[in-house]
């Protein structure tokens, strides 16, 4: 008896299973059940292409932007070990870094360029360090970096050192603007002004800085 019942029911069961897949399927589920099954297979072929078929499906092929221009940034802090006082601000007898990128996403390299510092020479002593460079041009006016080769898709990073002098009367302000020239002395591309605030030192403080200073080197 419990068989009977029980084969009936699931006889039941099934009929009402049949009547609610017949009723969902309506033209437009129809439509929605082949966008799903096409979007299963596009993401199939994408895993199938592993790092670089996801990576197209984050950024396609055909969105692909390069910026391709060429850039010049500069930057002036503390350098290592420069703080003479440890007071973790410039002060006139510490020693900065200046650092300068120029990144090249254009497809064309450049020879023998300069980099115009336009810093004043004057708030500076004891150019050096250079890095990133075959050469400094120090008139006693200004810094220039000659004889640069940037190529193309590449970044060129140039940093150097020097020591702010003893400014007595008032702090002073260091400024780099830089200017990227060509060979022929044409303007290729100009940077932000970017400077920092040097405190000035005490006459009678200066003995003990210059001390400082030699015990550290």
């Amino acid at each position: 008896m419990f068989q009977k019942n029980f084969f009936k029911y699931l006889g039941s069961l099934t009929l009402l299973l049949i009547l609610v897949v017949l009723l969902a399927v309506t033209p437009e589920n129809v439509k929605a059940a082949s966008l799903f099954e096409s979007f299963l297979d596009e993401m199939n072929k994408t895993l199938q292409g592993g790092v670089d078929g996801v990576r197209n499906l984050i950024t396609p092929e055909g969105n692909k932007s390069v910026n391709k221009v060429l850039s010049l940034e500069s930057n002036i802090g503390l350098a290592k070990g420069g703080d003479v006082s440890g007071n973790g601000q410039i002060d006139a007898g510490d020693t900065i870094t200046f650092t300068y990128i120029i990144q090249n996403n254009t497809d064309k390299k450049y020879a023998y360029a300069t980099l115009k510092t336009n810093i004043q020479r004057d708030s500076l002593n004891f150019i050096r360090n250079a890095t990133g460079v075959t050469g400094i041009k120090d008139d006693g006016k200004t810094i220039e970096l000659p004889n640069l080769r940037v190529e193309p898709g590449f970044a060129k990073q140039i940093t150097f050192d020097a020591t702010v002098n003893y400014f007595t009367e008032q702090d002073t302000i260091i400024s780099t603007e830089p200017e990227l020239i060509t060979e022929d002395k044409k303007s290729l591309l100009k940077s932000e002004r970017k400077q920092i605030q040097s405190k000035r030192i005490k006459k009678e403080d200066i003995p003990e800085k210059i001390q400082m200073f030699k015990q550290d080197k």
